[in-house]
């Protein structure tokens, strides 16, 4: 509200399962997503450009308006410093530690 940014409502929301999310606000057509959504939808990703975040560890969301890539930005997560005595910690207990991801395989 400071920035006088404004909420809008938005309709025909879908959640679409392991892709992203899509709607329509007003006459636009909008949706965030990763790349499989965004080729589903016809959107044009520059070639290897979710590749080049995921080979960085990163997964990357885009964002569309109207048929067009919008926008992008990429998450990653960090390992916090207390990770690796908390693994100790539960291996010393006898617990067998693995992580599970479905962001991407890096």
């Amino acid at each position: 509200e400071t920035r006088g940014i404004v909420a809008r409502a938005v309709e025909d929301f879908a959640a679409v399962p392991g892709r992203g999310v899509t709607a329509r606000e007003g006459q636009n057509t909008i949706a965030a997503g990763n790349v499989r959504l965004m080729n589903e939808l016809g959107v044009t990703v520059p070639a290897g450009l979710a590749e080049q975040f995921a080979a960085k560890g990163k997964t990357p969301l885009f964002f569309a308006k109207n048929g067009e890539l919008a926008g992008t930005i990429a998450v990653a997560d960090e390992v916090k410093e207390t990770s690796a005595g908390a693994i100790a910690a539960l291996r010393s207990l006898g617990v067998d530690v693995r992580m599970l991801t479905g962001d991407n395989r890096v």
